[in-house]
């Protein structure tokens, strides 16, 4: 696309700052909210992967002002010096960065999965697909999603517990975005390759 902001683009971003924000207060969830409301933006951008990307980041951006308007809100009312919301001004700045690297990455995927149902939606319009993903990949993808979250959630959290505490509130979102891009890479290289099997089909083939 040429233009950067489309009409379409503004109502999935504001539909990804909704579900982000939505997220953001729900318990455990409120912890990979970034990603949550990036990837709902990238996937229905419908534009691939950088577009998904762009779109995810712009998400994470408007989440980390409005949070910041609400939290502002908060410290003048208690008249707060050198925080906002009891937060250091330093502190919502990292987060607010953190937020749209996220948020980009989970529209970059969501992209990737946009991209997916589109090619197998391709497959059986061709008559060379099913309607239905394969069970084998689904399972293969979803068993290293969750190999890949608990390793690199245990793993941060115990690797930041001497620093951190809780340390679990850092790498349960940092396994949950690994889990996550493993779990939606590996689908993604599967579903490709099975599409190259099956290109290389002679027509008539058992």
């Amino acid at each position: 696309m040429s233009t950067i902001f489309t009409r379409r683009t503004g109502r999935n971003v504001s539909l990804g700052v909704l579900v982000g924000l939505l997220a953001s207060y729900v318990p455990f969830v409120s912890l990979v909210a970034p990603l949550i409301g990036g990837g709902v933006a990238g996937y229905l951008e419908r534009a691939g992967t950088r577009r998904g990307a762009l779109v995810g980041g712009i998400v994470g951006l408007a989440v980390a002002v409005v949070a910041s308007i609400l939290s502002l809100g908060v410290a003048v009312a208690n008249l707060d010096v050198g925080t906002v919301g009891g937060v250091p001004v330093l502190g919502l700045l990292l987060a607010g960065a953190l937020w749209t690297v996220v948020a980009a990455v989970g529209g970059a995927l969501g992209a990737v999965v946009e991209a997916d149902r589109a090619e197998r939606a391709a497959r059986v319009d061709a008559g060379d697909g099913e309607s239905r993903p394969r069970a084998v990949p689904v399972f293969a993808s979803v068993l290293a999603a969750v190999v890949t979250f608990v390793g690199v959630g245990l793993g941060v959290t115990a690797l930041l517990d001497p620093y951190i505490w809780p340390s679990m509130v850092v790498g349960i979102p940092f396994g949950a975005l690994a889990g996550v891009a493993v779990g939606v890479l590996s689908y993604h290289v599967l579903l490709t390759r099975s599409g190259r099997r099956g290109l290389g089909r002679t027509p008539g083939a058992s």
